[in-house]
């Protein structure tokens, strides 16, 4: 266990080529001229001219393949014909001011000159709780098991339930798969604060692939892929802003558990007896909201008997008033929230921590930071 950082930056995973100009040009030159002396044109009865284009052909097709697979595309996404594009620069006369560049980038990759970047990571990561460990197994529920048979609950992240959530069993099923392809036999790094640990013992961990620099973040690879939900806990709300964005590209795109209507956002009248006990995205217009007896609601229809509301428990506003939320601001605003779904009088999610409440769209006055900075300012914001 240590408190290193991971590496990490403002922006999100990429990757770049390392290209030493200098040594590639030279090599680029170099290379025309040596086959050009070990095959001339005129034993061949060709124009000096064909055969260059005849080689800046081997070139595009070496750079086409091989860039491409060194940013971390897969092949099969790679142009299947580069030889048309060799054709169309031919045909316009631009094929010979590039046969300098393009042989030495070709060459560069070839040769090992292009090299990735060091994967970038979000700032709000936690610091590094064990530098390295191997993933010897998935469980059926995500739980992740190392190979000294301790387990990892990954952080923030809910794997569709299946069944359980009333949806097709398949997405479950997929789901699992994927994560067992990403993580079973790999080498990660995990990263956490206090509380590190579950109550089962399971330590609470980002986890983190060193040797990926296309996908570093395992939590982003799932949201992003579309089969898992954002779930922050009151008492770890790390990169909440940072994996609702996943989500949400996961969500524009319907990939994954967001094609399937089970997991749709639902509006706050669609609430049924059937989705009691399962976790539900509710997204609409808050009416009214108080704080009574220590208690925070959040009502999102006028009969707070029989409609949807949020509430909060008396030990969780001690979380609200520490991030400097007032929940009486959410009032009139539209806000995603996410949770269980109970019944006390009308529906109802308890909150457990302002994470769990996004405000949609842009709103006068509030902040974009994912909390209330000061008070008077209204809760957070989430486009």
């Amino acid at each position: 266990m240590g408190n290193e950082s991971p590496n990490r930056s403002s922006g999100m995973p990429g990757c770049c080529l390392n290209l030493r100009s200098g040594a590639i040009a030279r090599l680029g030159v170099q290379r025309m001229s040596d086959m050009r002396a070990a095959h001339p044109a005129a034993n061949h009865g060709e124009r000096d001219s064909d055969y260059d284009d005849r080689n800046l052909g081997q070139v595009i097709m070496a750079v086409h393949l091989t860039l491409p697979m060194t940013a971390g595309i897969p092949f099969k996404r790679i142009t299947a014909n580069p030889w048309r594009k060799f054709r169309r620069l031919s045909r316009s006369g631009e094929v010979r001011m590039r046969s300098i560049l393009l042989g030495g980038m070709s060459l560069s990759v070839l040769l090992g000159i292009v090299t990735p970047c060091v994967a970038s990571l979000p700032s709000c990561l936690p610091p590094v709780e064990i530098a390295a460990a191997k993933i010897s197994r998935v469980e059926q529920n995500g739980v992740l098991v190392l190979a000294d048979g301790r387990a990892v609950k990954i952080e923030g992240l809910l794997l569709p339930a299946g069944s359980k959530d009333h949806a097709p069993q398949f997405l479950h099923q997929q789901a699992v798969a994927e994560l067992d392809d990403l993580t079973r036999g790999r080498e990660v790094r995990l990263l956490a604060r206090p509380a590190k640990e579950d109550r089962y013992g399971r330590i609470r961990a980002q986890v983190i692939f060193p040797d990926d620099d296309s996908e570093p973040w395992l939590q982003a690879a799932m949201l992003r892929r579309g089969l898992a939900r954002v779930s922050i806990s009151p008492d770890r709300e790390e990169c909440a802003k940072e994996l609702y964005a996943a989500e949400a590209e996961a969500r524009g795109k319907r990939a994954g558990i967001w094609a399937s209507s089970s997991y749709a956002i639902r509006t706050p009248e669609s609430i049924a007896p059937a989705d009691l006990g399962t976790f539900q995205v509710v997204q609409g217009r808050v009416i009214n909201s108080a704080v009574r007896g220590g208690r925070g609601y959040l009502n999102f229809g006028r009969d707070w008997r029989t409609d949807f509301s949020v509430t909060i428990s008396p030990d969780d506003m001690k979380i609200f008033r520490a991030a400097v939320v007032d929940p009486q601001n959410y009032a009139g605003l539209t806000v995603r929230v996410r949770g269980w779904i109970d019944r006390m009088n009308g529906f109802e999610i308890e909150a457990a921590g302002p994470a769990s409440i996004e405000v949609v769209g842009k709103t006068s006055g509030l902040g974009e930071s994912g909390h209330q900075t000061r008070p008077g300012k209204g809760p957070s914001l989430s486009n």
